[in-house]
């Protein structure tokens, strides 16, 4: 598996889907993706899909990394 990557190396191309570390809460990891390119202020709007019909944002996301591969299913 991956190791986490801080926001502040490198971020996730836009829309990819990635695991997400968001420090709100101690246990707030997701799978969430980023929609835009930094603005000046160095914000980078994150969104995860929550229970909610529409994603919801994210806002104090410290590091991400890829998702994993989905495992081998045999029959």
């Amino acid at each position: 598996m991956s190791e986490w990557i801080s926001v502040k190396d490198r971020l996730p191309n836009i829309f990819d889907e990635v695991l997400v570390y968001d420090t709100f809460s101690d246990t707030s990891i997701s799978i969430a993706w980023r929609e835009t390119t930094p603005r000046k202020n160095g914000i980078v709007n994150w969104y995860w899909n929550s229970q909610m019909s529409y994603p919801e944002d994210l806002t104090h996301v410290t590091h991400w990394m890829p998702l994993p591969k989905p495992p081998e299913v045999t029959p």
